[in-house]
């Protein structure tokens, strides 16, 4: 490897060199130096920063980055820095309480009124989960069904099962507990529909027509009379639109009234004919085995309660199939509420009690824990409301720590601040211990020296051309510049480039 690969003029004065090649290398060397030794407007010159990165090479990264580093002016340098020793101090008060549960606040503006403010807001959580915690318990001795792992999630719902259950308590129960009740609600909702678009069909006809009108042979060659007036000249026209009116009113009972729009009522009756012939065809033995079902109005929404109960005792038992013995039970009492036999499952009893009280529970609960993370700043860890027992826990030991609120928001402020200045993953690796706290400042300044070097070192064409091995790292560059820096006068030493580019 030639003494000459980093550069084609990285030699400028030597006692063996000829006096011309001296003459010809002093320019390219007297600018490459000038780049290294300039000071810039951030008050660093490239081989300070470079030294400074040197110096502390053996400190690992810790994603230090911002947009445009050679904007940055002095007073922002040193703004950056403070913004650094900011963090330090500021994490250096509230080290033990971030990693609690008030390390949770995100805040970042404390004032006397916020704290009044959050201490509220934590007492009233605090508060809604012990409630709801003996809500839970009522609720399990009422109905006889504990939630599964005992967890927030499965009592709600347990509670969607119950309001589901109660909602076709004097349904068939077939419909929910049935083991071809899929098959059967699936039917029914299409019966239902059916007959939901037969009584659609009827509203729209604006006469009144007889029982019989709709299976009358003559409606499709009216309907087809009508569409060819629409072609035929005047008087034609006139005929055949006066035969198909004639022809309705006669289908109304000899009416005097004449249709708002022939080909309307037309169409509705050859609708409702098929409706009631599918219907017929398809439904006519479900009808009989569920009359109130089928061909009644408001049967649909009734269909849908059925629907989700079942869904729902579907559901229950799926996330019991571990527990034989659970689901077992859960289904004797299932069974025991829609078969009637159960005085706390009847209309006002105490499961609809124990229900609404539930309800009632878990609602404050959650407005508690919303309003507690808006006046915290973020939401609650799902972990410390799993249970009502864990969300309890959770508050007092954000209330043990009601003394380091402000220590935790000057933190955040800090960590705000820091985020602006592009040091958002500087302040986490402080949070988490990758930054000792007391060395902030230090690995600050090399971050910031290898990020603002890296982007001189790509801005200047000289320092390209002259590490132009692609395989050096950014260390091996820094060391190359920093050795031509020290020695421009000593060629023989550039020997030792060889020596690290291999």
């Amino acid at each position: 490897m030639s003494q000459n690969e980093f550069s084609p003029a990285d030699t400028i004065e030597t006692d063996t060199a000829p006096e011309a090649q001296q003459n010809a290398e002093a320019p390219a060397n007297e600018a490459l130096a000038e780049i290294l030794l300039r000071k810039r407007k951030n008050g660093l010159s490239l081989a300070e920063a470079i030294e400074f990165a040197l110096a502390h090479e053996a400190l690992p990264a810790v994603e230090l980055a911002w947009e445009k580093p050679l904007a940055d002016t002095e007073n922002m340098r040193l703004r950056k820095i403070q913004t650094a020793q900011a963090l330090a101090g500021t994490f250096v008060e509230a080290r033990d309480v971030l990693s609690r549960p008030a390390g949770t606040i995100t805040t970042a503006r404390w004032t006397p009124a916020w704290q009044r403010d959050a201490e509220k807001a934590v007492r009233e959580f605090s508060a809604a989960a012990e409630t709801l915690s003996a809500s839970v318990a009522d609720f399990t001795a009422a109905t006889g069904l504990l939630p599964l792992a005992g967890t927030l999630k499965e009592f709600r719902a347990l509670l969607g099962l119950v309001g589901a259950l109660i909602a076709v308590r004097d349904e068939d129960s077939a419909l929910v507990l049935g083991a071809d009740a899929a098959e059967k609600l699936s039917a029914l909702r299409e019966a239902a529909t059916l007959s939901e678009n037969l009584g659609r069909h009827e509203s729209l006809l604006s006469l009144p027509y007889s029982e019989n009108a709709a299976e009358s042979p003559a409606l499709e060659p009216l309907l087809k009379t009508w569409r060819e007036a629409e072609n035929a000249r005047a008087f034609p026209r006139w005929m055949k639109r006066r035969k198909v009116v004639r022809a309705l009113r006669e289908l109304a009972g000899g009416t005097k009234q004449k249709p708002l729009d022939p080909r309307v009522d037309l169409g509705n009756l050859i609708a409702v004919r098929t409706c009631r012939g599918e219907l017929a065809e398809k439904f006519s033995e479900l009808a009989k085995a569920f009359p109130s079902l089928v061909g009644i109005a408001g049967a649909l929404p009734r269909i849908e309660a059925l629907e989700k109960a079942r869904a729902a005792v579907v559901a229950a038992l799926e996330r019991l199939e571990n527990f034989p013995e659970k689901r077992e039970a859960w289904n004797t009492v299932i069974a025991r509420w829609l078969a009637g036999t159960d005085p706390a499952f009847a209309a006002g009893g105490a499961t609809e009690k124990a229900l609404a009280e539930a309800n009632a529970a878990l609602a404050k609960f959650n407005e508690a824990k919303n309003a507690l993370a808006e006046i915290a700043g973020t939401a609650l860890p799902s972990a410390a409301t799993e249970t009502a027992e864990t969300a309890g826990n959770f508050a007092q030991a954000m209330l043990a720590d009601i003394d380091s609120w402000k220590k935790i928001c000057e933190w955040n402020a800090a960590a705000l601040a820091a985020g602006r200045r592009g040091m958002r993953a500087f302040a986490e690796n402080v949070r988490n211990g990758n930054v000792p706290a007391d060395r902030v400042e230090e690995f600050f300044k090399t971050d910031y020296c290898r990020r603002w070097a890296d982007a001189v070192c790509e801005s200047e064409p000289e320092i390209l051309d002259f590490v132009s091995e692609k395989n050096l790292s950014r260390d091996e560059k820094f060391r190359a510049l920093i050795f031509f820096a020290g020695t421009r006068k000593k060629v023989e030493e550039l020997k030792k480039v060889d020596e690290l580019k291999s």
